[in-house]
């Protein structure tokens, strides 16, 4: 899906437009290139999904316990969320 976003994201700049639509543009994509097309870029999505997702837990969890500690007055919290 990765490439068919590319388009319509780059699609307004050209004139004229190249798709008129997002199923206009899945029906060329697939033409084109066969059903191949929507699975490009996944393993790069996937690699590049995997930290971030973990890096915004982190953030989640850490500022949750920080929150915990101010409104439990100081006592130490346990880092893991119940």
């Amino acid at each position: 899906m990765n490439p068919v976003s590319s388009v319509l994201h780059s699609d307004p700049f050209s004139v004229p437009p190249s798709t008129q639509g997002t199923v206009d543009c899945l029906i060329k994509s697939y033409k084109a290139d066969g059903l191949s097309v929507f699975g490009r870029g996944f393993t790069m999505m996937s690699v590049r999904a995997f930290p971030t997702n973990g890096a915004i837990f982190l953030g989640y969890v850490t500022s949750l316990n920080v929150m915990k500690q101010v409104t439990v007055g100081g006592e130490q919290a346990d880092m893991v969320v119940t």
